[in-house]
């Protein structure tokens, strides 16, 4: 089923509302002939992760109950299992999910288990996802590509992940060689457990206009609620606090109904398609848990990958010639997914766009310098400054008294002022952007 809205209805479909009776009013023998019976109806892949479910929250009760360690049999066969899978680079998921099962459950019990635990994390770090005679399982993303996603994940957008089970809207905490780690639903449920790239076959992010339409909105409801409150206030001798007071309320009912409206434009921008073609490899402990890193890498490399942004337009020379334009990814191992300018020329010694540019082949980025943002800010601190040492000014001068202390006058001039300040220096920093060097061979 690959219609979102249908897969979401089938995935949370509406609860019962007898369905609370119905358990309180069970004893605890028929509760659990009701799972026995349920468990035995059920599919392989949903009964087994109920079962594991079931144990893990039995042996974290207060009953004390733990499940049996695990042998020196069992042990003696997890190594074994890991050495062979070394050896020969691959392994059968089936038989991975089923040692890892093992280890889950023996890191719930007492003594030896934490020990077999850690055996079976390295054996299946070592294990790429696919069979050794080749399967269509997914491979998952490139290492460049991984830091690419690790690199737009920073800020956790919500993302629509297309699985085997369907298509749900997650926020993701970690994303590294093995899958996606500590995820969130938008009800705001914390989900345990991970999903594995084997399990993944597309990645969008859901993109909305939340962002600048709640600035607007606070902005300019602020702005009305500042001057309603001073003209109702002016009368009886209190315009600036009520000018303040509507400032804050109005501005953050704007900005809430703002960031409400925006939501309703949403697109999507594409992570992740998965590559059934491209084996996976062996993926190594240390580098699965990592943050956004590349162990060896060049710092100007990094510093420069750290930059380049899916819709920044750069400048890039080298023995390929000289390109304008974007990358989709930047990572340790060079420039992929690249779009040219439209509107600037590109001179490679190919009629084509390479699917790669490797850094060893790159002399000089450039990027360009200067920005709305920061000149946005820059501006907007100065004029709330300049309005704040105004509003003081105005208040410590009024004959006989104002109707606000100095500190509320510096505070109502410095909102005041600063959005002209955030307009003019968005502006001059559009103005002065310039192309800078942000990496160069060393």
């Amino acid at each position: 089923m690959r219609d979102g809205r249908r897969s979401r209805r089938s995935l949370h479909p509406p609860q019962d509302p007898d369905l609370a009776r119905a358990l309180d009013a069970m004893t605890a023998d028929e509760l659990r002939s009701f799972v026995r019976d349920a468990l035995d109806r059920l599919d392989h892949e949903p009964r087994t992760a109920l079962v594991d479910s079931l144990i893990a929250r039995a042996a974290k009760g207060s009953s004390g109950w733990r499940p049996p360690g695990p042998s020196r049999e069992i042990v003696d066969e997890v190594k074994r299992f890991a050495r062979e899978a070394r050896r020969v680079g691959s392994a059968d998921p089936i038989e991975v999910d089923g040692y890892l099962r093992q280890g889950t459950k023996a890191f719930l019990a007492r003594g030896a288990g934490k020990t077999l635990f850690i055996v079976l994390i390295l054996a299946f770090l070592a294990m790429p996802f696919h069979s050794a005679a080749g399967s269509e399982t997914p491979a998952g993303p490139s290492p460049n590509a991984l830091f690419q996603f690790q690199k737009d994940n920073r800020s956790h957008p919500w993302l629509r992940i297309t699985a085997d089970s369907g298509m749900v809207e997650r926020k993701v905490l970690r994303l590294d060689p093995v899958g996606l780690h500590g995820m969130s639903t938008p009800d705001g449920v914390q989900l345990p457990g991970s999903m594995t790239w084997s399990q993944i076959q597309r990645i969008d992010e859901v993109v909305t206009r939340a962002a600048p339409w709640r600035t607007a909105g606070a902005v300019t409801l602020g702005l009305l609620g500042a001057g309603l409150g001073n003209a109702l206030g002016a009368p009886n001798q209190q315009g600036g606090r009520m000018a303040l007071a509507g400032l804050l309320v109005f501005g953050g009912v704007g900005g809430y109904l703002g960031g409400e409206y925006g939501l309703r434009f949403r697109s999507e921008r594409n992570w992740y398609v998965a590559d059934t073609a491209r084996h996976g490899e062996p993926v190594d402990h240390a580098e699965a848990w990592a943050p956004v890193s590349a162990p060896g890498a060049d710092p100007a490399v990094l510093s420069a990958c750290d930059r380049i942004g899916r819709n920044e337009l750069f400048r890039a020379y080298g023995s390929f010639g000289s390109f304008k334009g974007y990358a989709g990814i930047a990572g340790p191992e060079g420039l992929e997914a690249l779009r040219a300018d439209r509107h600037g020329q590109r001179r490679v010694a190919d009629t084509t766009l390479p699917r790669l540019i490797s850094w060893d082949q790159v002399d000089r980025i450039e990027m360009r310098g200067g920005s709305a943002v920061k000149g946005a800010l820059i501006g907007g601190a100065s004029f709330a400054v300049l309005g704040a040492l105004v509003g003081m000014a105005a208040v410590a001068a009024t004959p006989g008294g104002a109707d606000v202390t100095v500190a509320e006058g510096g505070l109502v001039g410095a909102l005041y002022v600063a959005p002209v300040g955030i307009v003019i220096g968005g502006l001059s920093g559009m103005a002065a952007r310039r192309w800078v060097v942000v990496y160069r061979r060393p």
